[in-house]
């Protein structure tokens, strides 16, 4: 394995710590929280594939230094208002709505995780679809077709997977089919599973190889239709997928003709 080779070329064996690193609660700090200093509150506003225009970012900025608040960013994509005073809070939640952000959105929507993919990043394969209109288009038809779910999507453009699908309920990862006319044409790997589970962390299984834009979000409705007329009582999403083998994922997910 990887740290007995490690040790192999250092020449000494590396230090064993008994007990695993504790996980922390997550936490996407949105909508409105408390600050330990008195009079101030923090707000999180969700940014789908962390996508605004200059026009807004001006605007943003602009709000924050006129309500005295500072902004931070984060790792979920999402956009806080840190130190604001007590008095500014609703103010700033209607002058950001009035910039196109709002707090009132579905947990899916808010919990997504997107790349820019095409035509922001050169890495992106740009073969029709990008990651972040794939994404809005699964999240659209979820919110349709079932309505409010409590898991994660991550959608990546392309190997590189900066956007950690394989760490989030259902992943998607960027790739290229080669049709039967001999064209290259965009598509995505789709995984469940991955994230925190049972106090670690695990990776999510590849389930679905290659499908096409307009399959992906099918197949996903189709498996989250089956969790919710076959979870057990308490059972996540990620557990009920690790309470099955690929081969039955793949065929929730799949159109039975």
């Amino acid at each position: 394995n990887v740290r007995k080779e490690v040790e192999s070329r250092i020449g000494y064996e590396l230090e064993y710590y008994p007990e695993k690193p504790t996980l922390r609660v997550e936490s996407h700090h949105l909508g409105v929280g408390e600050q330990k200093q008195e009079g101030l509150k923090y707000i999180g506003f969700p940014i789908l594939s962390g996508m605004l225009n200059y026009e807004q970012a001006i605007k943003i900025a602009d709000l924050a230094e006129e309500v005295g608040a500072e902004l931070r960013t984060t790792t979920q994509q999402n956009l806080i208002f840190v130190n604001l005073p007590e008095e500014e809070l609703d103010g700033t939640i209607t002058k950001m709505e009035d910039i196109g952000f709002t707090l009132k959105q579905s947990k899916i929507r808010k919990y997504a995780i997107g790349c820019t993919g095409h035509p922001y990043c050169v890495f992106s394969l740009g073969l029709g679809t990008s990651a972040r209109e794939e994404l809005e288009d699964i999240i659209n038809h979820l919110e349709e077709t079932i309505g409010d779910l409590d898991l994660t999507i991550n959608s990546a453009g392309c190997p590189n997977g900066c956007s950690r699908p394989w760490l989030s309920d259902i992943g998607i990862q960027g790739t290229s089919k080669l049709l039967p006319d001999g064209e290259r044409t965009q598509a995505f790997n789709v995984l469940l599973g991955g994230g925190r589970r049972e106090g670690e962390v695990v990776l999510a299984r590849l389930i679905l190889k290659r499908a096409l834009p307009e399959d992906v979000k099918l197949s996903i409705e189709r498996v989250v239709r089956t969790y919710l007329n076959e979870k057990q009582e308490g059972e996540t999403f990620k557990d009920f997928t690790w309470r099955h083998e690929v081969n039955e994922l793949k065929k929730m997910m799949v159109e039975q003709k």
